[in-house]
């Protein structure tokens, strides 16, 4: 019998990037994969996703990162933010390889 892998459940955190855009596209294409929400602090950012996606605006990244159903966060944050998401999603002893949970790409996932 062959093993259930139970489907990708992510969220994105920071849309300041137009990359973002590429990722959600690339993540919703994997069968299955459904968006949790999708975060950033900018309105305009936000609504240029949710005006594009099927996706929902949450009202903290807490929402997505608190989530354990959440197995992946993306972001296009701004570089000086990224890192915030990455720390608190990476179980404790794990290095900054980035083992955690959280994707921060410059190119499609």
């Amino acid at each position: 019998m062959k093993d259930s892998v139970p489907p990708l459940k992510f969220g994105i955190i920071g849309c300041r990037h137009g990359h973002v855009h590429s990722q959600i596209t690339e993540l919703l294409g994997i069968p299955g994969a459904v968006c949790a929400g999708v975060y950033d602090d900018d309105d305009a950012s936000v609504q240029g996703v949710i005006d594009r996606f099927p996706v929902t605006r949450v009202d903290s990244p807490d929402r997505l990162l608190d989530d354990p159903d959440v197995t992946l966060i993306g972001t296009a944050e701004i570089n000086r933010r990224k890192a915030a998401p990455r720390v608190r999603r990476m179980p404790v002893g794990v290095g900054p390889a980035f083992r955690g949970r959280v994707a921060g790409c410059r190119c499609p996932v």
